[in-house]
């Protein structure tokens, strides 16, 4: 299960945001109204998929976040 991260709940990655409700606990939101998603366990994952979905809309991606194979992500939807 997820863990609560320490005091506010604030990622330290923009796009990125916690709660408490559903599979994943960090969420990320690429557009409204049907826009792409993802629910993930960990905050770099959550992170990692945003940028490969913005690279794909021409979006703004995260700077600073770790790259490994996407193979690890473990999106929960």
């Amino acid at each position: 299960m997820a863990k609560h991260p320490d005091k506010k709940s604030i990622s330290k990655y923009t796009y990125v945001n916690w709660c408490s409700r559903g599979p994943g606990r960090w969420k990320v939101y690429l557009g409204r109204h049907g826009g792409k998603n993802g629910n993930f366990k960990d905050e770099d994952d959550a992170a990692r998929w945003y940028n490969i979905e913005a690279a794909q809309l021409g979006r703004p991606l995260i700077e600073g976040v770790p790259v490994i194979p996407d193979v690890s992500l473990n999106d929960v939807r």
